[in-house]
């Protein structure tokens, strides 16, 4: 979070920006105080509601022409963590499928998990459309993971 995003959040829920609560919510290594929670927790509804990177900033990975794989091979399900390719950074970026698809036309939709790179467009907490044939890979549930 930006010292810009610390600010306004920290405005919009009528508290008063610290030096301490600054770097509380930097770096959330260690409990919390409610304030900070609170920063946090509008931080990531916000992220999600509002960034949103389309299924054109992913790279499909699978064709009709493809013997191993075909497109709706996978039975994705929500909760499900995929990992999908960037197409400008050819990066990859874990993602927590939250809603499946009404209709087979339709997109999933998932949230950005885990960033392994240093500048990149995509940040935790993002939210993302994708379609089956873009997953790179199924990620394998791990203890200690982060929701």
């Amino acid at each position: 979070m930006t010292q810009e995003q610390f600010l306004l959040l920290a405005q919009i829920l009528h508290l008063s920006p610290s030096p301490e609560l600054e770097h509380e919510t930097q770096r959330p290594d260690g409990p919390l105080s409610p304030e900070a929670q609170q920063i946090l927790a509008l931080h990531h509804q916000l992220k999600q509601a509002y960034v949103i990177h389309r299924p054109t900033a992913f790279r499909v990975v699978v064709s009709h022409d493809d013997l191993d794989r075909f497109p709706g091979a996978l039975d994705l399900k929500q909760g499900m963590r995929v990992q999908l390719v960037s197409y400008i950074s050819e990066r990859y970026i874990n993602v927590r499928i939250t809603e499946v698809p009404s209709t087979p036309k339709a997109y999933f939709r998932g949230m950005v998990t885990e960033q392994n790179t240093g500048y990149t467009l995509f940040e935790v907490g993002d939210s993302v459309y994708f379609s089956e044939d873009q997953v790179h890979a199924v990620l394998k549930p791990s203890a200690g993971r982060h929701p």
